[in-house]
């Protein structure tokens, strides 16, 4: 990760912004007393479904599913800390009180 002080900051702050926009890489901004911070990208916002995945918590079948056959396959999973049913269910269109 590239380093640079407060300074170098100030004086490109256009530039060190393209960069870190154009590469996705942090750049770590050092401060006089050596406390810092870190530009980063902003991440995209990620649908609970893509959130499931990325953890490995769901993955999508193979096979196309209908709505009613994705929420009976929601509604039969096992309660789990990271799953957001609301969140799930909401992405397919479907809030909490269309769940039966």
């Amino acid at each position: 990760m590239e380093t640079i002080n407060r300074r170098q900051l100030n004086q490109n702050l256009s530039h060190v912004l393209d960069k870190v926009i154009e590469t996705g890489e942090p750049i770590q901004v050092q401060g006089r007393d050596g406390r810092a911070v870190l530009i980063s990208p902003a991440k995209d916002e990620e649908s609970e479904w893509d959130r499931l995945n990325r953890l490995g918590l769901i993955e999508r079948s193979p096979n196309k599913m209908t709505d009613e056959e994705f929420e009976d396959f929601i509604l039969s999973m096992p309660a789990h800390p990271e799953i957001d049913y609301d969140a799930v269910m909401e992405s397919i269109g479907r809030g909490p009180d269309q769940w039966y």
